[in-house]
């Protein structure tokens, strides 16, 4: 099946229920969990919540009429091209601690979803990045490593973990024109 014509918020929706039917699994086990499926239980279920909050900002119909309007999202070859770049961009600016990189990733109307909650606007995920970069663990760039990473159009998804810091981390991107206009993040810290 194509993706062709397929919305972002489709796509989204999605990778929602398949993360969904994942926590699921872990409810119906039937035994007592390991520990670090526990984890991977609670940060799953931190996902759909973080998701649905994004699937809030994507049925609305406008949110600034040069990034957001209902319906005018599908999935190209450019599309997705242009996304890569902005995540590869993003993840290359995280990685060597750069906050004014990593904000030119962003527009003033962007929303980050935290397990904390949503951070909006260029000041607020300023805080947060910085916050993240200043107590970043020892080593924690060192061992990251990218478990999955998928982008299809407007849509980017990261799956992550520094094991002696973070055993599974996940964020999901809303790219358009170039700039994260919805992102949202969860991780298990230890």
């Amino acid at each position: 099946m194509s993706d062709e014509g397929i919305t972002a918020e489709e796509k989204l929706k999605g990778v929602r229920e398949q993360l969904h039917q994942e926590w699921i699994h872990f409810q119906i086990v039937g035994r007592e969990l390991l520990p670090e499926e526990k984890l991977r239980a609670t940060a799953l279920n931190q996902a759909v919540r973080l998701i649905d909050e994004a699937l809030k900002v994507l049925s609305c119909d406008v949110v600034d009429d040069n990034l957001m309007k209902e319906g005018e999202i599908t999935m190209s070859a450019d599309t997705t091209k242009q996304t890569e770049a902005t995540l590869v961009h993003h993840l290359q600016a995280f990685a060597e601690g750069d906050i004014n990189a990593i904000l030119s990733d962003y527009v003033e109307e962007s929303i980050l979803y935290t397990p904390d909650g949503a951070l909006r606007g260029l000041n607020q995920i300023r805080g947060f990045f910085s916050e993240t970069l200043e107590n970043a663990p020892p080593g924690f760039m060192e061992n990251f490593e990218m478990v999955r990473q998928d982008v299809e159009g407007e849509i980017a998804y990261i799956v992550w973990k520094s094991p002696s810091a973070a055993p599974l981390g996940t964020d999901t991107f809303v790219i358009r024109n170039g700039k994260i206009v919805v992102q949202t993040f969860a991780a298990h810290m230890t």
